[in-house]
């Protein structure tokens, strides 16, 4: 039950990041001007869902502790709450000053750095949990062809992949 939930959370979270893409690139932020910079601490949510979701699948026990993994998305989430708080028009000023500045395109790049190393790291994590679950399962079985998760392997490196690409 909890990996099921953890993925749905997971793929809500995904459906956000893209809508937020979205308004950015296709100019609905106009409209819509209080939904710009909403989906940017959403990012911080896909590492830690992904991570929790693999130790789930392999049989770990999620503990207190293990949810701290949120902490930095509720960072990112204080720290722009300032920004949420400025009128619309304040907003839609924001983003189209936002790449004409130096100094705001050098953090952005900062931002889309720490991001992706988020990422990345959280990737690296849970292959490194599938690893540890996999030669377990050596240890214990003979035959461990139906217990393997290559599917979830391969799915964390397309990850890695469309990470890379951004990069």
């Amino acid at each position: 039950k909890l990996p099921n939930l953890l993925l749905a959370f997971l793929l809500f979270d995904f459906s956000l990041g893209l809508l937020g893409t979205t308004l950015g690139t296709s100019g609905y932020y106009e409209k819509f001007p209080h939904l710009i910079r909403v989906a940017e601490p959403i990012v911080f949510l896909f590492g830690p869902l992904l991570y929790l979701y693999v130790r789930s699948v392999t049989r770990h026990q999620i503990k207190w502790r293990d949810w701290l993994h949120f902490l930095p998305f509720i960072i990112v989430v204080l720290l722009s709450f300032p920004f949420y708080l400025k009128t619309g028009e304040e907003k839609i000023d924001f983003v189209k000053s936002y790449f004409l500045n130096r100094e705001m395109a050098e953090e952005a790049f900062a931002i889309v750095s720490i991001r992706l190393a988020h990422l990345v790291i959280y990737v690296l994590l849970s292959l490194q949990v599938i690893r540890k679950y996999e030669y377990s399962l050596r240890e214990i079985y003979s035959n461990v062809e139906k217990l393997s998760l290559d599917w979830l392997k391969k799915i964390l490196i397309g990850f890695a992949v469309i990470v890379a690409v951004a990069l």
